[in-house]
């Protein structure tokens, strides 16, 4: 199996600097983040955010562990595997202020669950899982920053 996954746009009742503040906050994603089930800090940069976390993350047939990087740029968070149960994982987000209030969130991530998991997520539990992946996600992103 390849990679799969998608991409993602979603206005968002809130400022791009609160959207910022919560993708910035890693540690929090397990209550909002639809894969990610938890997540350990290992390593911090010089302002105090996330580089690298240990994850659990629902693939749909069981849960996997992996060491995921991230990244910052001007409204922008990104992550990467750095190593784990998957071939590849990776996400970001990237927030567009449209006004007062007002921002795009734009969310794309993608798996590739190896050889061994691929023999298990075949027909529907790919879309499932991908589902979950992307557009479960951005909707739990949006209500974490709507506050509900």
């Amino acid at each position: 199996m390849s990679e799969f996954g998608g991409d993602a746009k979603q206005e968002v009742a809130a400022s791009a600097q609160r959207c910022l503040e919560i993708a910035t906050a890693v540690e929090d994603y397990p209550g909002w983040h639809a894969a990610l089930s938890a997540v350990r800090v290992l390593e911090r940069d010089g302002s105090g955010r996330p580089v690298l976390v240990e994850a659990e993350v629902d693939a749909g047939v069981r849960t996997v562990k992996l060491k995921l990087r991230f990244t910052y740029g001007p409204g922008t968070v990104s992550c990467d595997r750095e190593s784990g149960d998957l071939s590849t994982m990776r996400a970001a987000f990237a927030f567009a202020e449209l006004g007062h209030e007002q921002t795009e969130v734009s969310y794309s991530a993608a798996m590739d669950p190896g050889r061994l998991l691929s023999m298990l997520i075949r027909g529907p539990v790919v879309e499932h899982v991908r589902r979950k992946l992307v557009d479960d996600t951005v909707a739990g992103f949006k209500r974490r920053a709507e506050g509900s």
